[in-house]
């Protein structure tokens, strides 16, 4: 793994060596130009038990990729919300009616749970939804289970949410996430506009792109969800080995994020402190998350053993999901992002 100034991971796909992996990327590049980043990232969550959430401006594939991903899983329910505001806790999650003969029948909502369930959960325009139904998805999103009234139902042994939304803007009828959201996702994934030849190539098959369920005739299955659950298990035993040194670099981050601590006593570009600056830093989530996510990045990378490189090229997308910075960082002439504290962080967190 080679790593820029920032301490950044510069992704080469030479370095995916698991055979799954490259058949996943593979695949999801008939569909998917570039982002191979972000696809690894997001095909982890599969095997390290994580949500993610994805941020880019509109018309730059967040709805596409997410399309994408079951589709190359044989065996993988999907399952989709669209958000809006009016949308009602019980149409996602199910109700229960009563019949003339005494009975109580459940009715599945948009996202069925049980055995048979959804495996891959895709909410759509996530900064559209109310906090009501926000409430119901942190419940799925963290302890893979849904209350239907009185009754608790599972959700699927694998369960992957992706939330996708544009950048906040309020005057468009859009909010924020909620931060206990932030808190219960593995990953914030974040990009940009394609570069110049990946434009002349999704301009290539655009007639194919366009059409309804394109997707689905340009992949096929290449796993199963029997496989995937083997290459959790290899994920979840990666995780278990992890040795004291990591498990310290790991809190040792984790830590440096928040700004109560002694720790925080570094500058932002804006000559303020960045305890000053941050409104929630990592929680116990994001250390817990942050060790999953590196061992799923290991098993990708085709290694043994969970090393220090593996948690610092996997930090960034974790600790956006689990740190927020607050207003006043946003005041002035120089602004004050969460991915400013990422790097302060990385640069001043040594194994």
């Amino acid at each position: 793994m080679r790593f820029d100034n920032n301490g950044r991971m510069i992704f080469d796909i030479a370095d995916i060596k698991h055979p799954v992996h490259r058949k996943m990327l593979a695949e999801e590049g008939k569909v998917i130009v570039g982002y191979e980043r972000e696809l690894v990232l997001l095909n982890i969550l599969f095997m390290a038990a994580g949500h993610a959430v994805l941020m880019a401006n509109s018309g730059l594939g967040k709805t596409k990729i997410a399309q994408v991903m079951p589709l190359i899983i044989a065996g993988c329910k999907r399952a989709r919300v669209q958000g809006t505001p009016d949308l009602l806790p019980s149409t996602v999650t199910g109700y229960h009616i009563d019949t003339a003969d005494g009975a109580r029948l459940l009715r599945n909502g948009q996202v069925p749970g049980g055995p048979d369930g959804a495996n891959f959960l895709l909410v759509d325009e996530g900064t559209r939804l109310t906090p009501r139904l926000w409430a119901a998805f942190l419940q799925m999103l963290e302890e893979r289970e849904k209350t239907i009234e009185d009754v608790i139902q599972k959700m699927a042994d694998v369960f992957v949410g992706i939330i996708t939304c544009n950048f906040p803007a309020p005057s468009q009828g859009t909010v924020e996430l909620p931060d206990a959201a932030y808190d219960r996702l593995m990953f914030n994934i974040q990009w940009g506009y394609p570069s110049l030849e990946g434009l002349m190539t999704i301009t290539q098959r655009a007639q194919q792109l366009r059409k309804p369920q394109g997707e689905e005739e340009m992949v096929e299955p290449v796993t199963d969800l029997s496989e995937i659950r083997r290459m959790r298990d290899e994920v979840y035993q990666l995780a278990t080995g992890v040795g004291p040194k990591v498990l310290e670099y790991i809190a040792r981050l984790t830590y440096g994020t928040n700004p109560h601590v002694d720790l925080m006593t570094w500058t932002a570009a804006n000559g303020k402190p960045f305890r000053d600056l941050v409104a929630m830093g990592g929680s116990p989530r994001c250390a817990m998350d942050l060790k999953m996510a590196a061992a799923g990045l290991a098993h990708a990378f085709g290694d043994d053993s969970v090393r220090p490189e593996h948690v610092k090229a996997i930090f960034p997308e974790v600790a956006r999901a689990h740190t927020k910075m607050g207003p006043t960082a946003m005041l002035g002439k120089t602004k004050v992002r969460v991915d400013d504290l990422i790097n302060t962080v990385l640069a001043n967190t040594r194994p």
